[in-house]
């Protein structure tokens, strides 16, 4: 039987242009997409075969090149989903040399997640040096992200949690780290945008194979609203990062207030207009933005899932997180 080949936004794998996450495919639940039994449909470099009618509607894959953990350090190259699918066929992950990342291209296998930050190896998973790509045939494998990494059977570095609070005075920060006998060093950054981060402080990890519990206080106390995260970089110089977590003032006033609507948001300011204002998704991508000064704005076409409306008031910008859940 002949295939049907369908290309959506392809790569060129010999392009050696710098890359930024981008959306990779949209699709509204007014317009689902179906691919029929045996096409090879491509998005960017996520090539997926089925083995039966699959469709996908009320969804949207995202490809960035920043490394996931799991466990280790991935390619840099990642696919998330909005929401999760299942499937049955073929998938492939194809990349670019410069992107293994400090894997080794031989040993590479395939990895997909049911949330996005807990990893699955696909043992079964193949690699081809030649064509320079992952390949995986799945039975009605759930996942909402996908990527490629070396296969270690040991788990080296394990984040177990990541919390903070104000206090009144500060910012307290604690995270919990499962260590398994290797170094590591944790670099705590804060950002305003959750976009550009800045390393505020360098906490050194405990030799050891338990659990082990780290704080860091910012005395920093000029902000309504911050972003932090944690960087975990091992021995080799290999880093990954934590959870985002946004931190409040107590009795502090972002004078906003967001209504949800049905795939849209209408954000209303009360008092002093803002001099601009973005949405930004949860991997950080700008989606929409208005330079106009009002008290009132209408965000349309938005998916379900987690959103950072960034805007500047009085000189100083402000991050609130919103979920969207309709």
């Amino acid at each position: 039987m002949k295939k049907i080949i369908v290309l959506i936004a392809f790569m060129n794998m010999c392009s050696v242009m710098v890359r930024a996450q981008h959306n990779v495919l949209s699709v509204g639940a007014a317009n689902a997409l179906t691919i029929k039994t045996s096409t090879i449909f491509s998005a960017d470099s996520l090539v997926l075969t089925p083995g039966s009618d699959f469709t996908m509607s009320s969804n949207a894959i995202l490809e960035t090149p920043v490394p996931a953990l799991v466990p280790g350090s991935s390619i840099t190259r990642v696919y998330y989903l909005n929401n999760p699918i299942v499937f049955t066929g073929t998938v492939e992950i194809y990349y670019q040399l410069s992107e293994l990342n400090g894997n080794t291209e031989s040993s590479l296998k395939y990895y997909d997640s049911t949330v996005g930050s807990l990893w699955t190896m696909a043992v079964a998973s193949t690699v081809n040096t030649a064509s320079h790509y992952v390949q995986f045939v799945t039975s009605a494998q759930s996942f909402v992200a996908a990527t490629a990494a070396n296969n270690i059977s040991a788990l080296p570095i394990q984040l177990i949690s990541f919390k903070g609070n104000w206090d009144g005075n500060q910012t307290n920060l604690t995270w919990i780290f499962e260590h398994h006998g290797e170094e590591i060093n944790f670099t705590v950054e804060s950002s305003t945008d959750g976009q550009n981060w800045r390393a505020i402080a360098v906490v050194p990890g405990v030799l050891s194979f338990t659990k082990q519990i780290y704080h860091y206080s910012d005395m920093d106390a000029q902000f309504s609203s911050r972003l932090y995260r944690i960087k975990i970089v091992n021995a080799s110089g290999k880093a990954s990062y934590s959870p985002i977590i946004e931190i409040h003032k107590t009795g502090s006033t972002n004078n906003i207030r967001v209504v949800p609507r049905t795939n849209s948001m209408i954000i209303y300011f009360i008092g002093d207009q803002p001099t601009a204002v973005r949405v930004l998704n949860v991997s950080g991508q700008t989606i929409w933005r208005s330079n106009m000064s009002r008290n009132e704005y209408e965000v349309n076409n938005l998916l379900k899932g987690i959103y950072f409306i960034q805007y500047e008031l009085n000189g100083q910008i402000y991050v609130k997180k919103f979920p969207l859940l309709q």
